[in-house]
């Protein structure tokens, strides 16, 4: 079968940013060891309790062997917690993304909707709140969406180079930098360069076309063994799995340093360069799963596409033979879109400088600045009418007149730059550490809808939809939009702890708050929709206090209970700010009067840590207050759908972890997780002239499975290496009515590597021990689905028949897929 890429060769490869600016204050750059790295985290856990003398000769609850094959670490804090460390990542396809990394996690739910990692879509959630409600850090930056509070999977650094994920279920962190956090956390710590020169070089080759290369070099010890950096490069290259054409390349580049400046004084130094394009999977209804299985790819008929836009004849009207309805079965040229039409873009960089220093033993100082800029988005099949433009009719099709409607390439883009800085004190002071943290960002975001022609070929001419000149525009030169929106944020925050240690460190006490204000103006600039065609702004203000509080307390060595509360907010997107011009009249309407998202989160637990065995068991309690939802209004269809509050849910449950130790080289690791998240209210909708109420009250959330569980089995001895995983997701309900659900489903995943003895090339040249990783997913090649998001932010089915009823759309589950990996030293 033969398979295309995207069109022509894509610019991109290592570019690394020469502007420095700031970073949040949540976790410092990681250092080389787990527990370095757990140190920086923004939920970072104190010393642990030290046995007295009497007790010496029970079993200290640490242990250095890798508990569970790397999936679990001996956590002492107050809040729940999981920790992946780098032994497990490295039994993984390097291709992995951030998903894939903690799908094991208690409270996890994680599907990448691709066999390779490599494209757009899936999703993550933890504990019924999707990923546009959790905290997402790298190396302590803020990487969620500056709008929707979303965040990329595949964007954020090579797996190779990250040493631990740090997973909070728990609520909101002090001194976590983030708007939306309500939902835990997702800490990622990339590894800190070694002090020996060596370079690392990893070809992976797979299923559906799967080709990546990797290359990382460390420059070992500079300036007196004060100074050590690695930079690194990666090139990957995979076909959409369920069509014949299609695929998506990516180029990825990073680079560390780490400068010790003796005394306990360091400066750390990351980047990261990302860049990607290419196709994307097609999400799918019900009835089209059944009706075509996994051949539900996007069109890739050329002749039938192209034939949709009638040969232009001047003076009549003429339209596309079009409708796109996405839920139509069986399938046509109008309603399935061309796969050249349907794709990714993303260009994202990212700066961090960290500096930790130490004026005394009992005071410690870190300041974090950071430079993000991301540029993407996905472009689609759009049907365009010439009279469309409320500023002036546009001939697109050459034919003299503006009475057509014509199928043309559309951009839904957004850019943001966000400059922002951390500040963080700690002072002990006997047995109580003080904690004081300032941060402070900038953000500017610049949203648009572009268009551009569609060649005879089935190619636009400019890919990135960069330059005005290959858009469409008006004879006056105007690109013409569909949207065109600039968004500033400005954001304090304040934060203050208390973090007390006594009876020997048997007792550990928190005590935090911080205070934020979030300063947003909204500019809707004139664009070509009929909601948006004039000039306003909305300016908001969003200011919170959000205590929180917590305890850990050792019964014994081996044995520890806790328990925390905290609170958070997710800001309404910028969205809720679209689309105020009435169609009628002309007039601009008022900003809805819509309230930040926030919550109450408890959790309560026990911890055993034994040196051959770890569990730890939570139950957790969260009201989530003020749901925002997106519904359009039936009896106006010229009326922009509304953004509202929708109420709360009540989500609570109980999680499971348990590890070992190697025991003659395995080692298990289970995981398993109940949540019941149930809507605290009938949801009104206008029906039949009057209001209804939709039976939504004690139903379960949207895509929160009442049952999640791993189970691992990890084999390490001599060369040998390999895990044997197994995942099971319950049924997840796809309206809020819960008249439609995605099945349950359980995965079977395979790793096996071996690594060869050392092989000298030449003089002074070795391969260090070579490696050779085979993986296969999804062994069993089980069908299954996974619940989608709407189009925008907070956008739910609120049922699949009766009153409010659209067709939810599913993403297909993984196939089975394998890939060999070979990776070596020199």
């Amino acid at each position: 079968m033969s398979r295309s890429y995207p069109h022509g060769l894509i610019r991109g490869g290592l570019m690394l940013m020469t502007a420095l600016s700031p970073i949040p204050f949540a976790s410092a750059i990681a250092a080389p060891d787990d527990q370095a790295a757990l140190r920086a985290s923004p939920h970072r856990e104190k010393a642990a309790f030290r046995p007295s003398s009497a007790e010496e000769r029970l079993e200290v609850r640490a242990t250095r062997k890798p508990v569970g094959g790397g999936l679990m670490t001996g956590h002492t804090g107050t809040t729940a917690q999981s920790t992946v460390t780098k032994e497990a990542f490295d039994l993984l396809r390097p291709s992995a993304n951030a998903a894939t990394l903690v799908e094991t996690v208690p409270g996890v739910i994680a599907t990448t909707g691709d066999p390779t990692g490599l494209f757009d879509g899936g999703s993550i959630s933890i504990r019924g709140f999707d990923r546009n409600l959790i905290g997402f850090t790298v190396d302590g930056v803020p990487m969620n969406d500056a709008s929707t509070y979303d965040f990329v999977l595949t964007a954020n650094n090579d797996s190779e180079n990250y040493c631990n994920v740090v997973v909070t279920q728990a609520g909101s962190d002090p001194l976590s930098p983030q708007r939306g956090e309500i939902g835990g956390s997702m800490a990622y710590h990339t590894c800190a360069p070694t002090k020996a020169r060596k370079a690392f070089i990893e070809q992976t080759g797979g299923s559906y076309d799967l080709v990546r290369t990797f290359a990382r070099y460390n420059t070992g010890a500079m300036l007196d063994g004060r100074l050590t950096n690695y930079i690194s490069f990666s090139r990957s290259t995979a076909s959409v799995y369920n069509q014949d054409k299609g695929g998506i390349l990516k180029y990825h580049g990073d680079l560390r340093s780490h400068l010790d400046l003796g005394a306990g004084n360091t400066i750390d130094l990351m980047a990261f360069r990302d860049y990607k394009y290419g196709g994307k999977n097609r999400n799918v209804t019900l009835a089209q799963y059944r009706a075509y299985g996994y051949d539900n790819g996007y069109g890739t008929d050329l002749d039938s596409f192209l034939g949709l836009n009638p040969t232009p004849v001047a003076g009549t009207a003429q339209t596309a033979v079009y409708a796109n309805t996405g839920a139509a079965v069986p399938y046509t040229a109008h309603n399935l879109p061309y796969y050249g039409m349907m794709n990714t873009v993303g260009d994202r960089w990212l700066i961090t400088l960290a500096g930790h220093f130490a004026p005394t033993p009992h005071t410690r100082l870190t300041v974090q600045p950071y430079y993000h800029h991301q540029y993407g988005g996905s472009t689609a099949e759009t049907l365009l009418k010439e009279a469309s433009s409320l500023h002036r009719a546009v001939d697109l099709n050459g034919d003299g007149d503006t009475k057509d409607a014509v199928v043309v390439n559309s951009f839904s883009q957004s850019a943001f730059d966000r400059i922002g800085n951390l500040l963080r004190l700690e002072q002990d002071i006997g047995p109580v550490t003080i904690e004081g943290g300032y941060w402070f960002e900038r953000l500017f975001q610049h949203q648009s809808n572009p268009f551009q022609s569609i060649n005879e070929d089935g190619t636009v001419d400019d890919i990135l939809f960069s330059s005005a000149a290959n858009l469409l525009q008006e004879a006056t030169g105007r690109v013409l939009q569909n949207r065109l929106w600039k968004t500033d944020m400005t954001t304090h925050q304040l934060s203050v702890g208390a973090t007390g240690r006594f009876f020997h460190d048997r007792l550990l006490v928190t005590l935090g708050t911080r205070w934020q204000q979030n300063a947003r103006r909204f500019e809707n600039l004139p664009s070509d929709q009929a909601q948006s065609y004039k000039w306003y702004a909305v300016e908001r203000d969003f200011t919170r206090m959000m205590p929180s509080a917590g305890a850990r307390y050792f019964i014994t060595p081996n044995h520890q209970v806790f328990a925390s509360i905290s609170t958070g907010q997710r800001l309404p997107p910028n969205f809720v700010d679209q689309q105020l011009v009435d169609k009628k009249t002309g007039a601009i309407g008022a900003a809805p009067d819509i309230s930040a998202e926030t919550s109450v989160s408890m959790d309560w637990g026990y911890r055993f840590q034994h040196k051959w065995f770890n569990m730890q068991v939570t139950g957790f309690d969260i009201e989530f207050y003020n749901r925002i939802g997106l519904f359009a209004n039936p009896f106006d269809p010229l009326a922009a759908a509304t953004y509202a509050n929708l109420g709360g849910t009540h989500n609570r449950g109980a999680e499971l972890e348990i590890g070992t130790t190697p025991w003659r080289g395995f080692s298990f690791y289970g995981s398993a997780t109940y949540t019941s998240a149930k809507m605290a209210a009938d949801i009104p909708y206008p029906s039949g002239g009057t209001t209804v109420y939709l039976p939504t009250k004690g139903k379960q959330f949207y895509n929160t499975p009442p049952w999640i569980g791993v189970a691992q089995m990890t084999y390490r001895n001599g060369p040998v290496s390999g895990s044997l995983r197994v995942r099971y997701v319950g049924r997840s309900d796809t309206t809020l009515t819960n008249d439609q659900s995605a099945a349950p489903y359980a995965t079977v995943d395979l790793s096996v590597g071996y690594r060869f003895p050392t092989v000298t090339l030449a003089e002074g040249i070795a391969m260090s021990a070579p490696k050779l990783l085979i993986n296969v997913t999804n062994i069993f090649n089980k069908g299954y689905l996974t619940p989608t998001g709407g189009v925008n932010p907070n956008s739910y089915n609120l049922a699949a028949s009766g009153p409010g009823a659209s067709t939810p759309t599913y993403t297909l589950g993984s196939p089975r897929a394998v890939s060999a990996t070979f990776s070596a030293e020199f």
